[in-house]
């Protein structure tokens, strides 16, 4: 795989990609909370990482009949805040130029699937 092909594969889908995505997180989607990278490997694989940095407030979990709490923590106040940032990043390595979309989009599910949600 070329790095030209792949980025042209990518911007029929993702307009904002640019040359920068193998070199640093670039936001391309939407939602400015994701960011991606690609890494060509020696082996002509490609490596997708898709990142993201999510808020939520004072989010509850139960799971095996225990219930969790999570919080942040306000450094400058150095106390619990109810805003919680949570980051999240995945990786996946494909060989195949067609795949590149489909895992992107599989990848960001993934991730949103994991994302705390405020329940009550």
């Amino acid at each position: 795989m070329i790095k030209k092909a792949i980025l042209e594969k990518l911007k029929k889908t993702y307009k904002r990609a640019t040359d920068d995505i193998f070199s640093e997180d670039c936001h391309i989607f939407n939602d400015d909370d994701f960011t991606c990278r690609l890494t060509l490997n020696f082996d002509k694989t490609l490596s997708i990482t898709v990142k993201a940095e999510l808020c939520s407030t004072d989010t509850q979990e139960t799971r095996n009949n225990v219930t969790i709490k999570h919080y942040g923590w306000n450094a400058y106040n150095q106390e619990l805040d109810s805003v919680i940032i949570s980051q999240y990043s995945t990786t996946e390595t494909i060989n195949e130029l067609d795949k590149i979309i489909p895992t992107i989009k599989k990848m960001i599910r993934k991730i949103k699937k994991l994302e705390f949600k405020e329940r009550e």
